[in-house]
């Protein structure tokens, strides 16, 4: 979708490669123009061109010319400038660096990894060859109460070298809502979106640079309970420094590094006219409940 919400492209998931889907995919626009696509809970990554051809798939990695693992659960691919795809399994707690062959060229293992308390759930391979990983705990019992609930849910960051050494660790658990999503920033930041509040950047020492408070106001989320704060659902940083944010209440906000909030739009759907299609307000042919990435030219 263009900025002034033209649809310009669309690719209907296909059904030969996952018949049954459970999870909604990761999208992320490659260095070449294409679309990775990873099935989390199928076990598949794939590449889609322009056209909608799925021109690459891979579901079973290699190494040393012999067979090293299946996919699992596949987070967000993230193209290199090289052709490779950097790709983390949440099943294996792993982060693998693949070519066109399935081959693995790079990978790290998440000591003590525990998939039913933590994800592996962001990657970025930064110009400087080090990788950013971002873990989202949740290390808390049901029982406990709100407050510690919160405390006990959030993001680590790990940075690694070329080599695999940790140069960088911490948790970003300062602020009290639960995170709903994150993602790593080309200048090593963070962009955190929290339930019931909205977005907060920090920088690579866990300082918080910049915020943006989701001005939903409240809504019920499932019928028979109580109001809440909208909050942020996922947020991203376009390449001019705007920040698109889709809150839970279902907007979509682009805001300016100041703030200020550019253009919006409330309950997307999606329309047809003189045989366009294109995102208004309001009701129309398909509702838009999630936000799976930004491209930025």
């Amino acid at each position: 979708m263009t900025s002034g919400r033209l649809i310009v492209w669309t690719f209907q998931l296909p059904e030969t490669l996952v018949t049954e889907r459970y999870y909604i995919p990761f999208v992320q626009r490659a260095p070449n123009g294409n679309t990775l696509i990873s099935e989390d809970g199928a076990g598949i990554v794939y590449e889609v061109d322009r056209r909608g051809s799925i021109i690459w798939k891979c579901d079973t990695l290699y190494k040393e010319k012999g067979f090293a693992f299946r996919l699992k659960s596949p987070s967000m691919p993230v193209g290199l400038s090289n052709g490779d795809i950097l790709v983390g399994d949440e099943e294996y707690g792993k982060i693998v660096e693949v070519n066109k062959d399935c081959d693995i060229v790079w990978e790290w293992d998440y000591e003590n990894y525990d998939p039913h308390y933590q994800i592996l759930l962001k990657n970025y391979r930064y110009d400087d060859g080090n990788t950013g990983v971002l873990v989202y705990n949740n290390l808390c019992d049901e029982t406990l109460k709100v407050a510690e609930h919160q405390a006990s849910v959030f993001y680590e960051y790990i940075e690694l070298d070329k080599m695999r050494n940790e140069v960088k660790r911490f948790n970003l658990s300062k602020f009290s809502y639960v995170p709903a999503s994150a993602q790593i920033l080309p200048n090593k930041h963070i962009l955190i979106s929290y339930e019931r509040y909205g977005v907060i950047e920090f920088d690579g020492l866990n300082n918080e640079v910049w915020s943006f408070r989701v001005p939903d106001s409240l809504f019920v989320r499932n019928v028979g309970m109580p109001k809440v704060a909208a909050g942020a659902r996922s947020s991203y940083r376009l390449k001019d420094g705007k920040t698109v944010i889709h809150s839970f209440s279902s907007s979509i906000y682009i805001v300016g590094p100041g703030g200020r909030i550019l253009s919006s739009i409330k309950t997307p759907y999606v329309a047809s006219k003189f045989g366009l299609e294109y995102v208004r307000d309001g009701e129309g042919k398909v509702f838009i409940s999630d936000l799976l990435g930004i491209v930025s030219q």
